[in-house]
């Protein structure tokens, strides 16, 4: 909304309460890019764990048919 700001030569001049408001959608933005990043942290740990613990189960698998020799 164009009234709750003004530009003057070298500064923006803002009505009460903007600056918060502004303040707080930064604060949005900032914590849904942390929680995306998280996400996908999360999740290629759990991806490599996953991939660790079935590569262990078919060597167990492996020992336990005979196709192994320890």
């Amino acid at each position: 909304d164009s009234n709750q700001y003004k530009f003057g030569r070298t500064k923006i001049f803002f009505r009460a309460g903007q600056v918060a408001y502004l303040e707080k959608l930064r604060l949005d933005h900032l914590r849904a890019a942390c929680v995306t990043i998280q996400k996908h942290v999360r999740g290629w740990r759990q991806r490599r764990r996953f991939l660790h613990m079935r590569q262990a189960a078919i060597t167990i698998q492996q020992y336990v048919r005979g196709k192994k020799q320890i």
